[in-house]
């Protein structure tokens, strides 16, 4: 009776506008930060720290606070299905970290990110248009940060409007553990990739040893204290 009402194409249809509404919605979120950021020369730090908090109000406005449950199958499957056996996350990891890495390296705007990153001064004495790249950059990032949004939720067949705020930090300390420089201008992508499994791993272990979310947050944040501690040393040194 339910295939009847709700017949599979019908869902497959729901589930792609619930996709392109997500990444269209990253997008505008990206834009206005680099518009913040890139035209008002507001610290992005600031900028992106209080649209996230617009964000979230919107959110709980939109949804009364509660979270939204009832997904249907196909939306489910982002986040709890397979691809040839694979576990398709982990399918969509490699596919956008794959992309990711060939922008940054085999193409123009890549490598002009890079450049913009390591002397933003040089670069627009090079005529590097330094204000464009960054509004693209802001954009790319919230069009990835709505990717991660849409594979939380099927994972947890559910939304709410804090879900992403807990693994703020783990994003922070797996970007610098992989090499990626808080100034800008140097990083990997597979540098990151492999902090991402070992930070997965290691909060696994701390699962099954009933670590409570409390202690965990308080290991990770002297961690990330500590590696951004050994880089500063490390260059100093240099």
């Amino acid at each position: 009776m339910s295939e009847q009402i709700n017949p599979p194409g019908m869902i497959l249809l729901y589930t792609g506008i619930g996709i392109l509404l997500a990444l269209g919605i990253g997008l505008l979120a990206g834009l206005l930060n680099g518009f913040l950021i890139s035209k008002l020369r507001i610290t992005p730090i600031l900028a992106t720290l209080g649209t996230g908090q617009i964000f979230t109000g919107l959110a709980v406005v939109l949804t009364g606070g509660p979270a939204i449950t009832g997904f249907p199958d196909g939306w489910n499957f982002i986040g709890n299905g397979k691809v040839l056996g694979l576990a398709t996350p982990f399918v969509l990891f490699v596919i956008v970290a794959g992309a990711v890495a060939i922008l940054l390296t085999r193409t123009t705007f890549g490598v002009n990110l890079m450049l913009i990153g390591t002397n933003p001064r040089a670069a627009i004495f090079a005529g590097l248009r330094k204000d464009r790249m960054i509004l693209y950059s802001y954009m790319l990032t919230g069009m990835m940060a709505a990717i991660a949004g849409i594979i939380l939720s099927g994972r947890t067949n559910a939304a709410k409007s804090d879900y992403g705020a807990s693994y703020l930090l783990q994003a922070v300390l797996i970007a610098v553990l992989g090499g990626t420089n808080p100034a800008g201008g140097k990083g990997r992508v597979l540098g990151v990739s492999i902090a991402l499994i070992a930070l997965m791993l290691l909060s696994s272990g701390f699962q099954i040893l009933r670590f409570s979310n409390h202690l965990i947050d308080f290991i990770w944040g002297g961690f990330l204290l500590i590696v951004i501690a050994l880089n500063a040393f490390r260059n100093t040194d240099r």
